[in-house]
């Protein structure tokens, strides 16, 4: 992260004394330790791998992990966000949490956490620092060597199927909303490009042609289940359902269908990458649950 100095002569404003630029924001900072974002535009401001509304919905601020963009309200969280984890209190733990490290910490031999999982380990099993997208950290943060491993397979969905979920790829479309079905096999040769939209919550439904019925966008949010009802040899899912309700309406389940053909991979390729999305989403809400729970106990 580098720095230039900055004054400024307004009365009014708090003395900044820094700019920290990375290649995604401008920070600065004050005599009181108040942290800014500054207003630049969408290109400046926005991590191609974490969705930043331009609306301003998004803050800066400085936890004891690091920095990191959180939202203003629960309209603006990343479908991907994860909940940064308590810390293992370092007075609890004499020996690195690594199973095989006989490290047991002293004056020399720092205590170190895991930014992921909050766990302490020593500065050999703890020295990897990693891009931590799911927490919103705007650098690389300090990684155990298990959690390193995830972040690093999650960083492939970011770099690579993130990509190909928002560029979309052709599907027909069965869809059944509570017992009646909407469109079935009848309507396997009207086709829709399927993507995620802009900002990351919503599936959408563009149809190639004037057959096909209009299909509302689905919320990532409202997704309740999913599954992959036919496999494409070993190549990966011709088919993918995912069902979601939002009361009072029914129980809505939507299944993508491949094309055939050899025109087929782009499809496959989003499939697999919506798989790792959702269950990543997943994740998420399993934790979320986990938390409130023991907050409630």
């Amino acid at each position: 992260m580098n720095r230039c100095p900055f004054m400024t002569t307004n009365p009014g404003l708090p003395h900044y004394k820094t700019i920290y630029m990375t290649s995604q924001l401008f920070i600065l900072t004050t005599s009181f330790d108040v942290i800014f974002l500054l207003l630049t535009p969408p290109s400046l401001t926005c991590h191609d791998k974490c969705p930043m509304s331009s609306k301003g919905n998004k803050r800066l601020v400085k936890s004891k992990s690091g920095l990191k963009i959180v939202a203003h309200n629960d309209v603006g969280v990343s479908p991907w966000e994860i909940l940064e984890p308590s810390w293992q209190d370092d007075h609890e733990v004499v020996q690195c949490s690594t199973p095989d490290c006989s490290t047991k910490f002293d004056f020399i031999k720092r205590r170190h956490h895991c930014r992921r999982c909050g766990k302490v380990f020593c500065s050999k099993c703890c020295s990897v620092k990693v891009q931590l997208d799911r927490m919103q950290f705007v650098d690389p943060v300090r990684h155990c060597i298990s959690c390193a491993k995830v972040t690093r397979q999650e960083e492939i969905f970011f770099e690579q199927d993130l990509k190909v979920l928002l560029s979309g790829a052709p599907f027909s479309i069965d869809l059944k909303s509570g017992d009646k079905e909407l469109q079935g096999l009848a309507s396997r040769n009207t086709f829709y490009n399927c993507k995620l939209s802009a900002d990351q919550r919503l599936i959408i439904f563009e149809c190639d042609g004037d057959e096909g019925i209009d299909v509302e966008p689905i919320s990532l949010s409202k997704i309740k289940d999913y599954a992959i009802p036919k496999m494409e040899s070993e190549c990966g899912p011709s088919e993918f359902s995912i069902s979601t309700h939002s009361a009072p309406k029914p129980v809505q389940t939507v299944v993508f269908v491949c094309p055939q053909g050899p025109n087929k991979k782009p499809s496959i390729l989003w499939l697999l990458g919506l798989n790792k999305a959702l269950q990543m989403i997943f994740e998420s809400r399993n934790m979320d649950e986990e938390v409130n729970t023991i907050e409630l106990e």
